[in-house]
């Protein structure tokens, strides 16, 4: 149960933090001009990230690998037990040694459908968002820690988010979303931080994570842009 919710959850991390960025298109546009332009974002084809993971006073190192259009491959080390995740566009697998078998099984439809949008990682959900069929209303603006920020709401066919952008730099500072998780509501907060520079586009290199009472704090200490990834790596473990 706490692998599926930290799944969920580094998903949800993951599509969000380069997602959202006065009406709605100004913000929208000047949010992708402050990352680094839609046209840098079109040039990732893929992405490595290596970092650790905090949570319930254990560190998890981990190295994720993404490649467009929606391939994924997560390993982490957690209590001396490699657990991996792979997705090659249409299947995922998981070996999680701690359910007590070695054996690479298949994720659940609900995840599979999460790993199919992977591309909004690499361009952000609300880029092109009326093509998407996302709605996105403008709530005024909040006081995020003393930052003054566009409070909007992001609606599309799964589910409903509330996000926070700095007005000055145009970079996401917080997120509120509802996820469903084994058929129950679990509202996510999570809060973007230590923007760094990578090739031009500006990331979040520090992410804070609260659910359910449990605080869940991602360090991305290395972010690589463009390497060679065989395809390979994505298929079953």
């Amino acid at each position: 149960m706490l692998r599926k919710i930290f799944f969920t959850l580094l998903m949800v991390t993951f599509i969000s933090c380069f997602a959202y960025s006065q009406t709605v298109d100004d913000i929208v546009n000047n949010m992708n001009k402050s990352r680094g332009g839609s046209e840098a974002y079109t040039k990732i084809l893929n992405w490595k990230m290596t970092g650790t993971t905090s949570m319930m006073g254990q560190s998890i190192a981990f190295i994720q690998f993404f490649k467009k259009p929606n391939m994924f491959r997560s390993e982490q080390d957690m209590m001396g037990q490699k657990i991996i995740q792979t997705f090659d566009g249409q299947k995922g697998w998981m070996i999680n040694p701690m359910t007590g078998s070695n054996d690479a099984q298949p994720m659940d439809s609900a995840t599979i459908e999460q790993m199919k949008r992977m591309n909004d990682i690499f361009e952000g959900p609300v880029n092109n968002y009326k093509e998407k069929g996302i709605k996105i209303d403008l709530l005024g603006k909040d006081d995020v820690n003393g930052v003054s920020c566009y409070k909007m709401k992001i609606v599309n066919n799964t589910n409903e988010s509330t996000l926070w952008v700095n007005n000055e730099t145009y970079l996401p500072v917080k997120m509120k979303s509802t996820v469903n998780q084994m058929g129950n509501n679990m509202e996510v907060e999570t809060n973007f931080l230590d923007y760094k520079d990578f090739q031009n586009i500006k990331m979040p290199t520090k992410v804070v994570m609260n659910a359910m009472g449990m605080e869940i704090s991602m360090l991305f200490e290395k972010i690589e842009l463009n390497t060679a990834i065989d395809d390979a790596i994505f298929k079953k473990p």
